[in-house]
């Protein structure tokens, strides 16, 4: 089976794993494909071959080439981050940051990946209490013209989780994500929080906050200012998609930066963080 996705130059190669196309449809909004006929237009740059072993994956992104995994709901998780990078490269949106992107009341507050902050969790929160979320994970940066805000561009998945859920949310978050369930494996599970609450492929709105997530036993919830260069840092050690001169890499994420107003959020539980980014930010 071949699907080919609208926007795309290249489609992607399903080899005796037809069943993921379904898993497929399920996590992603906005992303519009059909099948079409193995052989029509240009070769796979990206092909998942289901084998004695698994699912495995070959792609121009991977490491050596070829990943393989088990479980489909694992698969399908892991080809995502293909698409993105297909999606990069085909649109011409020039670079993408790993973090979540939630949209408030005036624009988007972004999350930059730490580990183990938890900023899945705190985006389907987010998107309980109302908001919207646009990324949990990556989201695209179409940068500024004349003096204008960046703009982040939404991926179109649905938010995951990860496994074991954390053991200190209230009965109110469990019962929330236990009735917005996605395809889940023994690893990971996605949220649907609806149309309303999470931003179909290619969707924008302008950046307007920087948020670094800090979250440890026994801290209070608390804004603290961050300076402009530390947030620089975090930006490019988090940043990727096209191969571009370290110059222009660090003009372009210069100029989202000092756009953009900077803080540490520290915290113990993901829940007490989420009440206060709506109280400070704004319902959407």
């Amino acid at each position: 089976m071949w699907l080919k996705f609208e926007g795309l130059h290249n489609p992607l190669a399903l080899d005796g794993a037809e069943n993921l196309a379904p898993i497929l449809r399920d996590v992603v909004r906005g992303w519009n494909f059909d099948e079409v006929p193995q052989g029509s237009g240009p070769d796979p740059l990206i092909r998942i071959e289901r084998t004695n072993g698994g699912y495995q994956r070959t792609s121009p992104w991977l490491e050596g080439g070829k990943m393989v995994l088990v479980d489909p709901v694992d698969a399908v998780c892991d080809l995502l981050l293909d698409l993105k990078r297909a999606y990069i490269a085909d649109t011409d949106k020039l670079l993408a940051l790993h973090a979540a992107a939630v949209e408030f009341a005036d624009g988007l507050t972004l999350f930059p990946s730490t580990h183990h902050a938890g900023k899945s969790t705190l985006a389907v929160l987010l998107a309980m209490q109302g908001q919207r979320i646009y990324a949990d994970d990556m989201v695209a940066l179409e940068p500024s013209t004349n003096s204008g805000p960046a703009f982040g561009v939404a991926p179109g998945f649905l938010p995951r989780l990860r496994k074991p859920l954390p053991g200190d949310l209230s009965p109110r978050a469990r019962t929330y994500i236990d009735e917005h369930a996605g395809p889940e494996s023994d690893q990971f599970m996605y949220v649907d929080p609806g149309a309303k609450h999470l931003a179909p492929l290619g969707s924008k709105s302008p950046i307007r906050n920087l948020v670094l997530l800090d979250r440890k036993a026994g801290a209070k919830v608390e804004f603290l200012p961050v300076e402009e260069a530390e947030l620089l840092k975090h930006t490019i050690v988090r940043s990727l998609g096209r191969q571009i001169s370290a110059l222009e890499l660090l003009d372009t994420l210069h100029a989202i930066v000092s756009a953009t107003d900077g803080f540490r959020l520290t915290y113990e539980r993901t829940e007490d963080a989420a009440i206060a980014l709506r109280a400070k930010f704004g319902e959407v």
